[in-house]
Parts: structure tokens; sequence; C-alpha cells
């Protein structure tokens, strides 16, 4: 017998394939709690549905169709880096190669250090904080992004 929180659990999957890209998770949570549902079973549904999506135990969840936008710098940011910097960040996160931490770390150390020489320390960054996590075939894809062409694996 399923209970009331699978019941609606199921019912939130099925609501998130049906509308694709166009509901998001809260818009589902917000759809149920106009349809009279308590909030506490929404709020279990949701912990229940996170936890599915998170475990890619279904892979039938819409993912939006296109990627977040490119990071908005701050002005004081846009000061201190310049603008090769700022493209060769917007580039490689673009292209998939750093996260958003990995992104907030360069930007945060970038902001630290000289104006000067700082594609020369956004390389030894990539070196030594992303690529020593990384294969050798994503390092070389890394240090080709940053210099301006499209990553290359093999």
């Amino acid at each position: 017998m399923e209970s009331n929180i699978e019941k609606l659990v199921r019912m939130m999957l099925q609501r998130l394939e049906e509308h694709g890209s166009s509901a998001g998770v809260w818009d589902v949570r917000n759809w149920m709690l106009r349809q009279g549902f308590l909030a506490e079973d929404v709020a279990d549904a949701m912990n229940q549905l996170v936890r599915i999506i998170m475990s890619g135990a279904r892979n039938t969840v819409p993912v939006r169709k296109y990627g977040r936008p490119p990071r908005q710098y701050a002005p004081v940011e846009e000061a201190k880096l310049s603008a090769e910097a700022r493209d060769a960040i917007t580039r490689l996160e673009a292209n998939e190669m750093i996260s958003g931490l990995e992104r907030e770390l360069i930007i945060e150390r970038l902001m630290q250090s000289d104006p000067d020489n700082e594609m020369e320390m956004l390389d030894y960054m990539l070196a030594t904080l992303v690529g020593s996590r990384r294969n050798v075939e994503t390092q070389n894809a890394l240090i080709s992004t940053l210099d301006g062409y499209w990553p290359t694996f093999h």
C-alpha cells in the first residue's frame, strides 16, 4: 500500500515530467500547496524528492535546456580584474571546465594578487588548484581553453 508521502512524491515527479523544463521543484511544491495538501506532507515529500534527484535514482527529472547564465561581476571585481581574465574565467565555466566553487576560489585569489601578472596567476592557479585534481587530458583542455581555443578531448 502506497503511503500519502509516496503518493505526493509520485504526483510531483509526474508534474515535473509533464511540464518539462518549464517547471522547477519549487514550482511543483507551490502547486501542491495550492491543491490543498498539508504543508508538513508536502515538506516530507519534497525531502524525498530532493533525495531521489540527488541520488540520480530517477533520470527522468527534467533538466533545464540551457546552462546557467554567466556570472555577473561586482563593480569592485570589474575594476580589479582585467577583461581578459574575466573572459577567460567565463570561457572556462561556459565550457564546464571549472565548477562554480572553483570559479569563486579563482576570483578570490585573483582579487588578492597583483593585477600586472594576473593571467600568469590564473594559469598558475589552474595548474595547481584545479588541474591537480584532473587527468592529463583535462589539464590540456583547461590550458587550451584558457588560451582562447575550444577544449579538445581525445
